[in-house]
């Protein structure tokens, strides 16, 4: 599904796949939906979207869009970039 591509910013001290990428943004928006107390279902319904997309996203199986990660920031009231943490 996605490319096995190893980046590597040793610098900032990230290396890791894309899959290994989008699985980190996923735990953060887990880790962040469990922090709130909320369900699948709820972030879906704020957000506009089946339950299925939030469940995909938080197992890093979707690569999100700008605009995807605007909403859940929306939708959990956090800055955009506290999604990316760790990435």
């Amino acid at each position: 599904m996605f490319t096995s591509v190893h980046y590597s910013l040793p610098n900032i001290g990230i290396e890791m796949t894309d899959k290994e990428y989008l699985q980190q943004i996923g735990k953060n928006i887990y880790d962040l939906r469990k922090r709130k107390k909320m369900t699948q279902t709820e972030v879906a319904d704020l957000c506009g979207w089946e339950k299925t997309t939030i469940n995909r996203i938080e197992k890093g199986r979707s690569n999100i869009t700008a605009l995807t990660v605007r909403k859940l920031a929306a939708a959990f009231g956090v800055k955009p970039e506290r999604i990316f943490k760790g990435c």
